[in-house]
């Protein structure tokens, strides 16, 4: 009973498999299922560009265009064609300027004597290369009256300063319309006192400060304060004469009065141009 009951569970389990149904073939005529596409990469950061107007990155200089320095080249504003701005110091220059001033002292006094000049006027012509500065100058003082206890007054001519002089001019950086600057010089003198003595020799020297004022493109108006000496041989000193008086007089001969100075305020008011 149990080998019969054994062999009627095991044909049911056997019918029980056979009955199950078998999966489904695949239809030929269905296209099969894409592949999952893969995830993307996140976009990575990116700079764009934007190119600028053209002719804004040509840094060639068309002509016309001004190029500027910052280091002192003598205020020089050069361009492509060559020409200099009326807003820079000229490069080279040629000054002309009325002069006028005051004395501090008269040009000569000897033995007692005092030769008194009126004021002394003039002009001042200067060529001008980057700073280094070559110029001339004369003045012109009236010969007024010669004092000792009295005074004699006449018409005794004029006296008149020549001087050639050698000197730098330094430029400042513009404020606002105007180019301060500051200059020195010195030179040689020829001096004649008309009617009261003839020419001698010496030496001047002169420093002021003063503004130039650009005009149109190439030229410029300049006004200038100046304290000036000039100091020349003394032309009333006979060195024979004192041997004659120390041998005759018997005198000693003096010592000094070899020389005799003059010191001025001056003003200038110039007008120049640029080349």
């Amino acid at each position: 009973m149990k080998t019969a009951a054994i062999l009627v569970v095991l044909s049911s389990s056997a019918i029980a498999f056979a009955e199950e149904p078998a999966p489904p073939a695949a239809d030929p005529a269905k296209p099969a299922e894409p592949a999952p596409t893969p995830a993307e990469p996140e976009p990575e950061n990116k700079v764009t560009i934007t190119p600028a107007p053209s002719g804004a990155l040509d840094t060639k200089p068309t002509s016309g265009s001004m190029i500027s320095s910052t280091v002192d080249d003598g205020g020089v504003r050069a361009s492509s064609d060559g020409s200099t701005g009326s807003g820079k110091a000229p490069k080279i220059a040629l000054e002309l300027s009325g002069a006028g001033g005051g004395l501090a002292n008269q040009l000569v006094e000897y033995k007692g004597w005092t030769f008194e000049n009126g004021v002394p006027k003039g002009f001042r012509f200067e060529a001008n290369l980057v700073g280094i500065q070559l110029a001339y100058e004369l003045s012109s003082m009236t010969n007024e009256q010669a004092c000792a206890a009295d005074c004699l007054t006449g018409s005794f001519g004029s006296t008149t300063i020549h001087s050639i002089e050698l000197g730098y001019r330094f430029r400042f950086s513009k404020i606002g319309p105007v180019r301060p600057f500051v200059a020195a010089s010195l030179g040689g003198v020829l001096a004649s006192g008309g009617d009261w003595w003839g020419s001698t020799k010496g030496g001047s020297g002169r420093a002021g400060f003063g503004v130039e004022i650009p005009i149109a493109d190439k030229f410029f108006a300049s006004a200038t304060v100046a304290y000036r000496i000039v100091v020349i041989e003394n032309p009333l000193r006979n060195a024979d004469a004192e041997k004659a008086d120390k041998v005759l007089l018997m005198t000693e001969v003096p010592n000094g009065d070899y020389a005799e100075d003059m010191h001025v305020v001056a003003g200038y008011v110039g007008f120049g141009v640029q080349l």
